[in-house]
């Protein structure tokens, strides 16, 4: 591409890159003497994101690196000062395996074009290999990556490069930047396709609410809770793509690997064990399976044979004054024995449907994926501590709840406190507790109310009780 950057011996030399746009990017040599740099247009200041890139040593812009306005395959040009064509890439898989997968065409000095190609040499894109007719001439590794809300003066990646000797360091430095801004903004771009399928599965989940409203309930409530369990994985906690066996290359493998992430909102131990090396000693599949199975059977017998029975005994028949009372607390003098008797059963109720549908939808997906060896009895606790642990506010929700949607509540609490400046390094204070609990119990609240809404209930908007439960918890 330029003839005058031909590498005379093996080196090495690392690309740091400062910002999420490449506004700003470094590169040095082994010893730390600068090579090039990179600097990048203001955002939104040009629709095919233009950089320039220099040679350090003469502050000499070498090449434009951008973007073509509209191209579906999400292509790269590269030009001389002059607008003179040296490099055109195009992004061959952006949604397989081979994801980082870049096909660049050169446009050399003498008039001949060469295929370069860069392929990923694992799942994860953590190193990728540069090759000309089947010859590698370079690998790119990701070092560093700070992929976070906030991030402080640490760089936004940091990329080692070996390149052999007689190749074009120019050529190598668009290859690292069409690496590095993939592993930047392919989360980002691929974000809309999952939001647009997930947002779709919510709608219309209301046409079966006639069918089974329980579980059309629960189906909504599964989607929301998936919704800020994937976007708090790739956002916040910006987890890196999982490796997968590299015995097992398959697709299958991969699919599977990446399933233990992306439906385990809770990141349960098989699903992390990839990453901390943790090993859990579980039960054997044999009681695993009979405890889960046995479930079934007694939640249908309870739910619809014995607690309408117990419905009517006790109460017989429900009537709009039962349920059209005033707050409690301000009229206890006025309680009559009927009042007391159906406030408590639905203060059960729900909680006693909650476990029959959670749980019970938990131990048939349960049997149904270690049966067909998709998970690991491992990746199946049960969803609910025992009734020795539903006594009050604080060890209802901590010990004996669900702990479902605790991690991406808590997470995105975690951003608002930081935010706000409350969330520090070292800080001792108890108020950054307390608003990351706030944010949790008013995202579950909003997530009840939206699913309420969906499912045509007209108290969707109260979302008190969520707040009452939160200053229970608080205090």
């Amino acid at each position: 591409m330029l003839t005058s950057y031909i590498s005379e011996q093996e080196i090495t030399f690392v690309v740091y890159c400062h910002d999420s746009t490449f506004k700003h990017v470094t590169v040095t040599d082994s010893k730390g003497q600068p090579m090039f740099h990179v600097n990048g247009t203001t955002t939104g200041t040009s629709w095919s994101w233009r950089r320039k890139v220099y040679d350090s040593s003469s502050d000499h812009v070498l090449f434009d690196f951008r973007h073509h306005n509209i191209d579906i395959k999400n292509g790269w040009v590269v030009e001389s000062p002059t607008g003179r064509k040296l490099c055109s890439l195009v992004h061959k898989a952006q949604i397989t395996t081979k994801h980082s997968a870049i096909d660049a065409t050169v446009h050399t000095e003498s008039g001949e074009q060469v295929l370069v190609l860069m392929r990923p040499n694992d799942l994860g894109a953590l190193i990728v290999t540069i090759s000309v007719g089947g010859t590698a001439i370079a690998t790119i590794r990701k070092v560093e990556a700070n992929d976070r809300v906030i991030r402080g003066k640490r760089n936004r990646s940091v990329w080692e490069v070996r390149v052999a000797s007689g190749v074009d360091l120019s050529l190598v430095m668009v290859m690292v930047l069409c690496r590095a801004e993939m592993g930047h903004r392919l989360r980002l771009s691929l974000l809309p396709f999952f939001l647009i399928f997930a947002a779709f599965s919510f709608t219309e989940s209301k046409h079966f609410f006639g069918i089974a409203p329980s579980i059309t309930s629960l189906w909504a409530q599964s989607v929301v809770l998936n919704i800020v369990h994937v976007t708090s994985l790739l956002f916040i906690e910006k987890w890196p793509a999982p490796v997968g066996d590299p015995k097992n290359p398959s697709w299958s493998a991969a699919v599977r690997t990446t399933y233990q992430f992306w439906g385990n909102p809770q990141l349960l131990p098989q699903a992390k064990q990839s990453t901390i090396g943790r090993s859990d000693k579980t039960e054997s599949l044999a009681v695993f399976l009979t405890l889960r199975i046995s479930k079934l059977p007694i939640y249908y017998y309870v739910h619809w044979h014995v607690m309408p029975r117990f419905f009517a005994e006790t109460l017989v028949n429900l009537v709009s004054e039962d349920v059209a009372q005033t707050a409690l607390l301000t009229r206890l003098s006025e309680v009559t024995a009927r009042e007391a008797l159906v406030r408590s059963y639905m203060a059960v109720s729900w909680i006693w449907e909650s476990v029959v549908f959670l749980d019970g939808a938990n131990a048939a997906l349960a049997v149904l994926s270690v049966l067909i060896g998709l998970d690991k009895p491992g990746d199946w606790p049960p969803l609910f501590g025992g009734p020795g642990c539903a006594y009050g506010l604080r060890s209802f929700w901590s010990r004996f709840w669900h702990l479902l949607a605790v991690r991406p509540y808590t997470n995105y609490g975690r951003v608002i406190a930081r935010a706000i400046g409350l969330l520090r390094p070292g800080s001792s204070s108890a108020v950054p507790g307390i608003v990351v609990a706030f944010v949790a119990f008013l995202l579950s609240g909003l997530s009840h109310a939206a699913v309420s809404w969906r499912l045509g209930m007209r108290d969707w908007l109260d979302c008190s009780i969520w707040q009452r439960e939160q200053d229970a918890r608080t205090i």
